[in-house]
């Protein structure tokens, strides 16, 4: 079987630092999926993605071209960005849905619905899950915010803690309006502002597809030797700067040391949100606890990131299961895609 490799190989726009790490990392994804399919029995095909040119039409209809004249069975869609932009990421399951062409992953929906945090917390609200209150802005200008200090202000569309760093944790009106230009001016989206819990964070990976879903084995972020006042968040540093004091100071627990009460709620939730966010094969759900000790939803990821280092892999590797028989799920539920 041909299986297909879709990335974005990154554009003209791809030149801050988190571009570039993102892009290596999407490299070193690409080379072991690689390596599994082939030794699965298969084809790779790389099809990378690269908007380089001042028409991105004619990029995406000159892609479009390539995916179909490739011959793939299935395609692998790893491409978590178009251009550096988050947004156009349904654009690849929608090319592939015209193509009948079968893709790993989370659909078209499942990806509207979690690439938007304000959607993605209406939906949490409506349907009775705990999440942190939470207010959305577009303006910095008299901002009316009812809710709790301390906050945290996030980029509304952004996803791998891009745009958070300690001064994300806002005391004041004053700091929150500082913060809130802030993201409105260096991501030109909107600021979804939360209130900030303080309790311990849990990750759990989802693997499979509703109603049969395995919960893999939870996670724990631990905050250690954080500095009197500095928040305890998982920040863009502490997820992907080896060499920071904040990634060195945040081992990750995994099986996490959870009471049975509480590990039964933060399961029941991740199902649920399973359900309602229409996973598809692999996906992660963040919690934090509030004061209380209560499960809340912090984050919703349909499509997270599954190079071998990253936090699903850890999840899925404390199974006892190789990164091989991870590939291999996913072509043969791709492949009943396809035959249905």
């Amino acid at each position: 079987m041909r299986v297909g490799i879709i990335y974005d190989k990154g554009g003209k726009k791809c030149r801050t630092e988190h571009d570039v790490l993102a892009i290596e990392g999407i490299k070193n994804d690409v080379n072991s999926l690689r390596k599994s399919i082939r030794s699965l029995g298969h084809e790779p095909v790389i099809i990378p993605l690269e908007l380089n040119g001042s028409d991105q039409k004619y990029s995406i209809g000159r892609f479009f071209s390539r995916v179909k004249n490739s011959g793939v069975d299935m395609v692998f869609n790893v491409c978590e960005d178009i251009n550096g932009n988050s947004q156009n990421e349904i654009n690849i399951p929608a090319i592939l849905n015209l193509l009948n062409i079968p893709y790993t992953g989370s659909d078209i929906f499942g990806l509207i619905m979690t690439n938007d945090k304000q959607k993605t917390k209406h939906i949490l609200v409506r349907e009775g899950i705990p999440t942190p209150r939470y207010r959305i802005y577009h303006s910095s200008q008299k901002i009316s915010y009812p809710l709790k200090f301390p906050a945290i202000v996030k980029p509304n569309n952004e996803d791998g803690s891009f745009g958070i760093d300690s001064g994300a944790v806002v005391n004041s009106k004053e700091d929150l309006e500082k913060r809130v230009a802030f993201v409105l001016d260096k991501f030109k989206q909107p600021a979804l502002v939360e209130e900030y819990l303080e309790g311990r964070e849990f990750h759990v990976s989802l693997f499979g597809n509703y109603p049969e879903i395995e919960i893999l084995p939870i996670s724990e972020i631990v905050f250690e030797n954080f500095p009197e006042g500095k928040p305890k968040i998982t920040d863009y540093n502490a997820k992907w700067l080896e060499d920071s004091e904040e990634y060195k100071n945040t081992p990750v627990k995994c099986p996490a040391e959870i009471e049975k009460n509480l590990e039964e709620k933060i399961k029941r939730t991740a199902i649920k949100c399973a359900e309602i966010f229409r996973f598809r094969d692999y996906a992660r759900v963040d919690f934090r606890l509030d004061s209380n000790g209560r499960p809340h939803v912090l984050e919703v990821n349909a499509n997270p990131d599954i190079s071998p280092k990253a936090g699903f892999m850890r999840s899925f590797f404390a199974t006892g299961k190789t990164y091989q028989d991870f590939v291999r799920s996913l072509v043969q539920w791709a492949a009943a895609r396809k035959e249905n």
